[in-house]
């Protein structure tokens, strides 16, 4: 998951952050991709991924 607001909505809008709640966020949301592949795109623009 990359998206703060919601990770935070899930610990019910407090208005302050414990700490665990503040490094789960850091955690959660670390722009990591969640899932990478390899994908070929051929001339006419239609791809094909390898499985």
């Amino acid at each position: 998951m990359n998206d703060a607001y919601t990770s935070y909505l899930s610990f019910n809008k407090p208005g302050q952050l414990s700490k665990t709640q503040a490094d789960l966020l850091k955690k959660q949301n670390n722009d990591a991709a969640i899932l990478k592949e390899n994908i070929t795109v051929n001339d006419e623009g239609t791809f094909s991924k390898k499985t």
